[in-house]
């Protein structure tokens, strides 16, 4: 999807502003505040050594008390460095944001496809959880299906099922006709040959803008391990390439599982498979169909894109569960014994039924999803508190030693994104509730639905926000407007106990460089992890032996 050019508009606005209002209050020249501190200038009331204590001699001083130092240093920062900001933004920051035009959009509208940017970017947790999501549940239904059945057919739908968990899937009608009748052959197997096409996410500007990020944040990791004192306004930025960092595993997992998202090609394979369905030239209803035009409530459920799956996983494992219980439920050499061309009879029917319901109360697959979802939370959580934990570890371990401004921005960013996660996932819940009792409009089902949008939109709301965000607040934090007597001294953690550092000495900034290190070795270690953990999950459909032989005598049958 090209990016939109009002958001670009919007961002270089909020960039010069910042500049500009960085610029006109800035006053406080820190390094000079030192060297008056040094020289006995500002006295010893107030000063204090790198630990935070009282200190006898100015020469011990490395430091201020908060209150001393607002009345020594000033209250605003130092002025904007328009070199180091550069050096930092282009660095830490630029391949990232050229990271973004690679995330799963998939959507059929820009709207939905830049609402599906601001969902990932303001909450890293929810696209995570939607990506492990997919992966675990076309597992479960992988295994299901291979290990509980072996109808020459079950390969192909472990095939289609995979291939629509993008889409809106509805069951009606008689569904044991899509497993017991011989002549449904055709249907499983060209919607599995149509959903078989390659999509185009992996390509050259991917891979680039991967290697870009991956070759920036190399260099730049080399420049902060050999910070010296000399330079040390050049060398913070590491905690903001670990918050970037979740983005990294999120882009390369998902051009990994390349989803089917091309709803108008979907559609199409749906609607040419469904011509060669018996039932459907008998007047009776398709019992497999695709919800393609959404009400208020399921607008997330019959979005397209790979975020909205974390709305569309009941749907798609009740209807994946049923399918596999068909399948289990049926015999092989029962096929044999149908009339190849005649639905089947209420007899047969029923006696399938019978054989799902008692599959259904021997392999109760309740705790399966609790346990997809569990797993798929658990991923998620590690990922974002991994990467953007390493962010605040590195920030709270930087002397002043405390919660501050720049730990605070990172845990409150990380609070707003796992928050945004809860909202969706407790909408989508309320709104399978409602789309699965729609026949009965009770004043609770009604509630339900209004709590769906409600919790669904705020949600979105929040992600802008909290997308926004982390976008100012890196801006700040590289244009020294968080480089204040207020931020220096960790107020928000230290509280009255608050002092600032004015100054670090040669051992000290090894040991400040030495948590930058350990900082983006755990951001870097979490998005590996997160990675091999993905691979171990994905699992695609082993075609048997019985399905490769039919799938022969079809193509010969067409030659």
């Amino acid at each position: 999807m090209p990016v939109l050019p009002g958001s670009i508009n919007a961002k270089y606005a909020i960039l010069i502003l910042i500049v500009f209002f960085t610029s006109a209050v800035a006053n406080t020249d820190f390094q000079d505040c030192f060297q008056r501190l040094q020289q006995g200038a500002l006295g010893l009331q107030g000063a204090v050594d790198f630990s935070g204590n009282p200190v006898t001699s100015a020469e011990q001083a490395a430091g201020l008390t908060y209150q001393a130092c607002i009345n020594a240093c000033g209250p605003r920062s130092e002025p904007f460095d328009w070199v180091v900001f550069s050096q930092k933004f282009t660095g830490w920051v630029l391949p990232y944001l050229a990271l973004i035009s690679q995330l799963p959009y998939g959507a059929s509208d820009r709207l939905s496809n830049f609402e599906a940017i601001i969902m990932s970017v303001g909450s890293p947790m929810l696209a995570a959880y939607s990506l492990i999501l997919a992966v675990t549940s076309n597992r479960w239904m992988v295994r299901r299906l291979r290990g509980r059945s072996t109808h020459h057919n079950a390969y192909f739908a472990a095939v289609v099922l995979g291939g629509l968990q993008q889409v809106s899937l509805r069951l009606a009608g008689d569904k044991t006709s899509l497993v017991m009748l011989k002549k449904n052959d055709n249907f499983w197997r060209i919607l599995a040959r149509g959903l078989e096409y390659s999509t185009t996410r992996w390509n050259l500007p991917a891979i680039f803008s991967m290697l870009i990020v991956a070759i920036s944040y190399i260099f730049t990791w080399i420049d902060t391990v050999r910070c010296t004192l000399n330079n040390e306004g050049t060398c913070s930025g590491g905690s903001v390439g670990s918050l970037w960092m979740s983005l990294l595993p999120i882009v390369l997992c998902n051009l990994q599982l390349s989803p089917k998202t091309d709803l108008t090609r979907i559609l199409k394979t749906f609607t040419y498979a469904q011509k060669q369905f018996p039932v459907a030239t008998d007047g009776f209803a398709q019992p497999l169909d695709i919800k393609a035009y959404p009400d208020l409530v399921d607008e997330d459920i019959v979005c397209s894109s790979p975020l909205c799956y974390y709305a569309r996983i009941f749907h798609w494992f009740k209807v994946a569960r049923e399918i596999a219980d068909a399948f289990e439920g049926s015999l092989p050499e029962m096929d044999n014994q149908l009339p190849p061309m005649s639905p089947m009879t209420n007899v047969e029917a029923e006696h399938c039924e019978l054989l799902r319901d008692h599959a259904t109360r021997k392999h109760d697959e309740r705790w399966d999803l609790i346990l997809i979802i569990a797993r798929s939370v658990i991923l998620a959580v590690f990922l974002l508190w991994g990467t953007i934990g390493a962010a605040i570890f590195s920030n709270y371990l930087t002397p002043t030693i405390g919660l501050g401004c720049w730990s605070g921005s990172y845990l409150l960013y990380a609070t707003l994104a796992t928050f945004v996660w809860f909202l969706a996932f407790v909408s989508s819940i309320f709104a399978y509730i409602y789309s699965t009792s729609k026949a009965s409009r009770s004043s609770l089902m009604r509630l339900f639905g209004a709590l769906a949008i409600i919790l669904r939109m705020a949600a979105k709301i929040i992600a802008g926000l909290n997308a926004a965000w982390v976008f100012v607040f890196t801006i700040l934090q590289f244009t020294n407007t968080y480089n204040t007597c207020y931020c220096n001294s960790s107020v928000l953690g230290l509280g009255t106990k608050a002092y600032a550092i004015l100054s670090f000495s040669s051992a000290q900034m090894t040991t400040v460089i030495s948590y930058w290190t350990e900082g983006m070795l755990m951001a870097l270690g979490t998005a590996f992890l997160f990675i091999a953990a993905f691979n171990v999950l994905k699992q695609s459909p082993d075609m048997p032996l019985n399905a490769l032989g039919q799938l022969e005598d079809q193509e010969n049958k067409y030659e």
